[in-house]
């Protein structure tokens, strides 16, 4: 009866119910985690495997998905779901589930499965590209952009840079990271949990800083760019409200580590 009656409303301007979310999110990252295990790959961080994915990735995948600085087309708005930018896609599925995803596509989201025209190689490249993509920044992907045009003497970083994270467990010291987050100043500007005083409103709120991806909309939120923005803002984006306060690189690394502590 319910199916009869039209109760549900399919039409894909109407959001899923919270239910459906859960059930449909939980039922795909299972499914897909199951069968990634048969999925074997190269090493993946290789400049020819990533050089060739993103050219394949213009083709195949800029449409819907967009890029760094670069929109996803119009034409594919009122999808449901919508085709989410791959930024974090690195840090919510692993390399295998990667590659199944983009080989074997996903029922009732308009995601193909490349498998019937792509071959292994090229899957492999695609699925490099979008591990890189979560150290690409809007920059540099541009600087791929003017590569793929022909300017082949511009300097492209293909392969994705240190991040840092090991050193910042090895020297962040996360009480010491709070002490000098107020001991500069930050807490004049910006709301930082459990930081005495630190209810700023002419900055943002730091909670969850760990989730976001770009820092001042231009470089990628991981330590090693974090502690360059604490460093020096100014060299990153030349019109941040953004003081330099002469943080020196040690106490660079401290605040990193609370900052990525947060909840």
């Amino acid at each position: 009866m319910f199916l009869y009656f039209g109760v549900y409303n399919i039409s894909a301007i109407s959001p899923h119910l919270p239910i459906e979310i859960k059930l449909i999110t939980y039922l795909k990252e299972r499914s897909v985690k199951n069968r990634a295990k048969e999925i074997h790959l190269p090493a993946l961080n290789e400049k020819k495997l990533i050089q060739k994915g993103f050219d394949l990735y213009q083709k195949q995948c800029l449409f819907c998905h967009g890029a760094p600085g670069d929109a996803s087309s119009r034409v594919i708005r009122g999808l449901n779901p919508d085709p989410p930018p791959l930024e974090k896609t690195a840090e919510n599925w692993s390399s295998r589930e990667i590659a199944w995803i983009i080989q074997n596509g996903f029922k009732m989201t308009g995601m193909p499965g490349f498998k019937l025209h792509l071959n292994k190689e090229e899957i492999h490249s695609l699925t490099a590209f979008i591990v890189r993509f979560n150290t690409l920044s809007p920059k540099e992907y541009i600087k791929m952009q003017s590569w793929r045009e022909g300017e082949k003497d511009v300097q492209v970083q293909w392969s994705a840079p240190e991040t840092g994270w090991k050193k910042l467990r090895r020297v962040g010291k996360l009480e010491q990271g709070k002490k000098l987050l107020k001991s500069y100043g930050c807490i004049s500007c910006h709301h930082i949990p459990d930081v005495p005083g630190a209810n700023g409103k002419v900055g943002p709120s730091l909670r969850n800083w760990k989730k976001r991806h770009y820092i001042a909309g231009k470089i990628v939120n991981y330590p090693n760019n974090l502690v360059s923005w604490l460093e020096y803002p100014d060299e990153v984006e030349s019109h941040t409200s953004m003081p330099d306060l002469s943080v020196t690189e040690k106490d660079a690394w401290h605040m990193a580590r609370y900052l990525y502590s947060i909840e």
